[in-house]
């Protein structure tokens, strides 16, 4: 045998080697699993069967509406996107069909609390409030209708998103405007302690908290209401703080405000539901994906499939199974909120709590791009069970730093005081008690996120 024809020779197996490799990869591939029923029966929840009386979503998206009721306002635009979405509009074509006239923000927005020239601080406001208060006043005015608007939120007992899971980008609450006047309900609250109405704003501040810990107890919310929601209750134990910093509650006082400092709930802190409506907002992404006119059916008959996504379905075609990609992303859905479900020992920063295998192996070969669509979601888990951790160290600083005022603790008993209060006055991620400073005669502990971090310290 000469050496040209052992070279051939061994080509030809190596040949047959890789066809049979690409075969059995394409066979493997070649059935999808049966959808498992633990993803059909999330998927077919229908949720909470709430009326719009019941629902702060409709008021919540119709919120800067110009029309005179923002919760008729808020369902009336519900219906107009699920009827433009029954006729076959897309996403974008339905939330520009769908808006409505807005009501516009009057004044300067950096004199709110937050904004360039006053900070979140209650003591800046109150500084602010002396300096300028003309221009408060005239700021609480022009826009009282958003300031009511604010306060009648908290008369709605639940928060559930109604519309289709698959309008991904349109019925958004008006976050921005609510925001905004949760300015100016700073702006309000401030305005009453500078005038001596020190129980009323410790009453308003009570309704307020209480308020958005409820909403943050509803289970199917979306990631971005848990962390927004997290934030509103992260301010307000924070301007709780600052006012028993700054004006000596007396006994009565003292217990209305550890009425808003008790423990965080398990309902409160998981992040179970939000978890399980990624899920679902994933979901609708990949029946996108499948599609190879999904660009089109997104965003409008103007944008044309390239060559790349044609391509792109191809492979597609040969290597996502979408059931299989379903079941995957559910399991990693389950370890989730298992991970959650522990608590916040050993949750950092830069990396999963508790692990989240990336299933990386032979098991590969078979829904590739399934198995890759699935893991993307993974890492950004443990960042929002962070946050909720910071949520409840928060929340332990103010309900430590009122027993402190309660019992009246001497400064050089402050440290010997803590670490005997007990496990509900410990650092959530590490069990240790809560920080004392003496030098800043303030609390503080190891919070998650930087945002958070530059809360602390928390005099007392």
């Amino acid at each position: 045998m000469t050496w040209a024809r052992r070279v051939w020779r061994i080509c030809r197996w190596i040949l047959f080697a890789l066809l049979c490799a690409a075969g059995a990869v394409l066979l493997v591939n070649a059935i999808d699993e049966p959808l498992s029923p633990e993803v059909t029966a999330l998927v077919q929840d229908p949720g909470p069967p709430l009326t719009r009386q019941q629902n702060m979503y409709y008021a919540a998206l119709g919120f800067n509406a110009a029309a005179p009721d923002m919760e008729e306002a808020g369902w009336n635009r519900v219906q107009a996107i699920n009827a433009a979405l029954r006729a076959g509009k897309t996403m974008l074509e339905a939330d520009k069909e769908t808006e409505q006239p807005r009501r516009t923000f009057v004044g300067d927005k950096t004199h709110l609390p937050g904004y360039g020239k006053t900070s979140g601080e209650l003591s800046d406001i109150l500084e602010f409030l002396q300096q300028h208060g003309a221009e408060a006043e005239q700021l609480l005015a022009d826009n009282r209708v958003l300031l009511e608007r604010y306060a009648a939120l908290e008369h709605y007992p639940h928060f559930a998103v109604a519309v289709p899971a698959n309008s991904l980008l349109v019925g958004e609450p008006q976050w921005e405007y609510i925001s905004l006047a949760r300015r100016l309900w700073k702006l309000e609250l401030a305005r009453l302690l500078a005038g001596g109405g020190v129980d009323e704003a410790i009453d308003t501040m009570q309704r307020d908290t209480l308020f958005w810990r409820r909403v943050l107890a509803e289970r199917r919310q979306t990631l971005t209401v848990k962390g927004i929601v997290a934030f509103y209750v992260a301010d307000d134990f924070h301007m709780a703080s600052q006012f028993a910093h700054r004006y000596a509650p007396n006994t009565a006082q003292l217990a209305a405000l550890r009425e808003l400092a008790v423990p965080l709930t398990t309902e409160e802190r998981s992040m179970a539901g939000a978890f399980e409506d990624e899920f679902l907002q994933e979901r609708e992404i990949l029946s996108l994906i499948e599609d190879p006119a999904a660009a089109v059916k997104l965003f409008g008959a103007d944008n044309a499939i390239s060559a790349r996504e044609r391509f792109y379905a191809f492979l597609q075609g040969r290597f996502y199974l979408r059931s299989a990609t379903l079941n995957l992303a559910y399991r990693k859905l389950r370890q989730g909120i298992e991970a959650d479900s522990h608590g916040c020992y050993g949750v950092k920063e830069d990396a999963p709590v508790h692990g989240f295998p990336a299933e990386l192996s032979f098991e590969m070969l078979r829904n590739p791009l399934g198995q890759t669509l699935a893991n993307m979601s993974v890492p950004i888990m443990h960042m929002y069970t962070g946050r909720m951790c910071d949520l409840q160290g928060f929340q332990r600083l103010l309900a430590l730093q009122l027993l402190l005022r309660q019992q009246n603790v001497p400064d050089n008993q402050i440290e010997d005081f803590i670490r005997a209060a007990g496990i509900e006055y410990t650092d959530p991620f590490t069990g240790a008690p809560l920080r004392w400073l003496p030098q800043q005669r303030a609390l503080s502990f190891d919070a998650l996120n930087k945002r958070d971090r530059e809360r602390l310290p928390w005099p007392i």
